[in-house]
């Protein structure tokens, strides 16, 4: 991947992930306290929403996956569109507070967007990555949909509060603690996609291989050996050995994206 869009990840995963952290702490019962984490939280997360804009910028093109209900578009648009939406609510936030509401979801959208972009890109791993790793991006995903759920209780909680002031400390209380749950569970995964080692996956690499030993064998194999019959179940078996490898890393139903948010 292009160094410049490498860096600018880097750099909004770590103010999203501080942003995350910091918006729960929001919640100590000290008024000045929760305000100055609410302002430092949500300046993280501009910060990280911009940078994740410019980063995708850089990424090159990738084709979609067409035929699957997640490739309505390249994950490099939709991760432009998920990082459009967050920029826009953090805005809402820091410059008219009263709208946190409809903030709040438009946060929630924007997770979405980025989870379904995470899922369309571990089924659709980009050609340019050569370091991409489908057991890490197995782990990544975990972590945006415990984001994506974070965040959804969040706004679930203030909207029932709002919309049913007799059940707003309930509310409130109950998805501060399953926040908080959802919280640590994010914050793991995440330090195991970020800091882990994994495997690359190399396909492209193994291709390659297969094809330079099978012609160099072919080409010092005795006479017998190079019949059609024996070189087509030479052909076979390495084909068979090179599907082997290039799955010795499961891929499951669900380079690292952002870390959004709330």
């Amino acid at each position: 991947m292009n160094r410049n869009a490498a860096t600018l990840d880097r750099i909004s995963g770590r103010f999203f992930l501080a942003g995350f952290i910091l918006y729960k702490l929001k919640n100590v019962p000290n008024l000045f306290i929760a305000s100055l984490f609410n302002l430092v939280a949500l300046s993280a997360y501009l910060i990280g929403y911009v940078a994740w804009f410019l980063a995708t910028l850089y990424y090159p093109n990738h084709p979609r996956k067409a035929d699957s209900w997640y490739g309505f578009a390249e994950f490099k648009d939709q991760y432009q569109l998920a990082s459009v939406l967050g920029t826009v609510a953090t805005v809402m936030c820091l410059a008219y507070p009263a709208l946190v509401l409809p903030a709040l979801w438009l946060f929630t959208v924007s997770n979405i967007i980025w989870c379904v972009a995470e899922y369309h890109k571990q089924h659709n791993p980009p050609a340019y990555d050569a370091n991409y790793s489908s057991a890490r991006q197995s782990i990544y995903i975990r972590y945006a949909l415990l984001v994506t759920a974070s965040s959804a209780i969040t706004a679930i909680g203030i909207s029932v509060s709002v919309s049913l002031p007799t059940l707003a400390y309930t509310a409130l209380l109950v998805s501060s603690i399953v926040g908080g749950v959802l919280t640590i569970a994010a914050f793991y995964h995440f330090k195991q996609a970020v800091f882990d080692d994994f495997p690359q996956d190399n396909v492209s690499h193994s291709y390659q291989a297969m094809a330079t030993d099978l012609s160099f064998d072919l080409n010092h194999a005795p006479r017998h050996e190079s019949r059609p019959e024996v070189l087509a179940v030479r052909v076979r078996q390495e084909a068979l050995e090179l599907a082997r490898r290039s799955t010795a890393v499961e891929l499951p139903d669900l380079e690292l994206g952002q870390a959004p948010c709330l």
